[in-house]
């Protein structure tokens, strides 16, 4: 499947790709573009019950190469294994792509079996100063981010 902005949300919510029971949902696409403000949850694959891969080859695209983007927000995010953050020529530093909302949820990108890819493009006239740091994700509250890579979490 492939969602674009909020083209495919239920109550607030995005899902990539959703089945009601068991099953696999992997190899969906959800881009998010300029201005995007989701009051749900973004998942890459959601399953209301029963057991199957929700992770693998699920993407993430926050803006793409002709439409990059930050400031955007969401309660949380589940069940990407890729994530990539497309980045203006006018970001800054200390400048934030995108915040997560929910107090208390933990935030999990990739698993133990489909370690998180993430990837962050700069656009080629970028003013931002080398040293400089930006927030791909500020998870905001006492919930964890928690990112699954090829050395454990």
């Amino acid at each position: 499947d492939f969602v674009e902005g909020r083209a495919k949300g239920k109550n607030g919510w995005i899902y990539g790709g959703y089945v009601k029971s068991g099953g696999t949902v992997s190899g969906n696409t959800v881009n998010l573009y300029s201005g995007t403000i989701v009051n749900g949850s973004i998942y890459g694959g959601y399953k209301k019950s029963g057991i199957g891969d929700v992770i693998t080859g699920n993407t993430l695209n926050i803006g793409n190469q002709d439409n990059r983007v930050f400031g955007l927000s969401a309660v949380n995010i589940a069940n990407f294994q890729n994530l990539n953050f497309y980045l203006p020529s006018n970001i800054a530093a200390n400048d934030i792509v995108l915040t997560l909302s929910d107090a208390t949820a933990d935030t999990m990108l990739g698993s133990a079996s489909a370690k998180a890819n993430i990837s962050a493009y700069l656009a080629a006239d970028t003013t931002l100063a080398s040293g400089s740091k930006v927030y791909l994700i500020n998870k905001t509250g006492s919930g964890t981010l928690i990112v699954y890579t090829s050395g454990g979490t």
